[in-house]
């Protein structure tokens, strides 16, 4: 956490490595519960701290609407937003996008190297939550199927950028994680919807 990492995914031989930024899960927990903008700069400036890096730590706060709980309804109007609209009160923290941190502080690549693991690497304690159950099981092989069917469409010249935002958009995580039938039944509107398109 807090750092930029080069992730090494490997599948059937073939290996690919992706800039990784991982956010920080203690204090995606603690924005949850409604943390305030104060006690998230708190969190900022113990991180750069904790890391001991000679360029400034990267430390990501929640941003989104993660799961419609408090962080939707609290979190980003209470803490996230007033972050940016009182900048000028942290003149020891600076706010930067992701891609400018990297082209700022890390010109000469990421700190460290990691390698993707089948097991263990969720924030709830393991990969099973994604994987367990008939429903969630087919809702990841209809969208590994959309994706192979896109990949091919890429191939002979009629993909788009829509398209791969559509595509994306049926990769939500939440169509999976429930394992409920509303999100099961969602996952198919998404799925029928880029079928038609593509």
């Amino acid at each position: 956490e807090n750092r930029v990492h080069w992730l090494v995914v490997e599948s059937d031989g073939e290996s690919e490595r992706i800039l990784c930024v991982v956010r920080d899960t203690d204090m995606g927990i603690r924005q949850q519960s409604g943390q305030n903008a104060d006690g998230c700069i708190s969190d900022v400036r113990y991180r750069g701290q904790e890391v001991g890096m000679k360029s400034p730590a990267l430390v990501v706060p929640t941003s989104d609407g993660e799961n419609g709980n408090v962080m939707m309804f609290e979190y980003f109007k209470n803490s996230f937003a007033p972050l940016f609209r009182e900048s000028d009160r942290w003149s020891d923290v600076g706010f930067l996008t992701v891609s400018q941190y990297i082209d700022t502080y890390l010109s000469e690549g990421s700190a460290t190297e990691v390698r993707l693991k089948s097991i263990g690497g969720s924030w709830i304690g393991g990969h099973q939550q994604w994987q367990e159950g008939d429903l969630r099981q087919q809702v990841l092989a209809a969208v590994e199927k959309l994706s192979q069917h896109y990949a091919k469409v890429v191939e002979s010249g009629q993909g788009s950028a829509e398209k791969t935002r559509a595509l994306l958009l049926c990769e939500t995580s939440c169509f999976v994680y429930w394992g409920s039938d509303f999100w099961a039944e969602q996952a198919k509107l998404f799925i029928e919807w880029v079928r038609a398109m593509l």
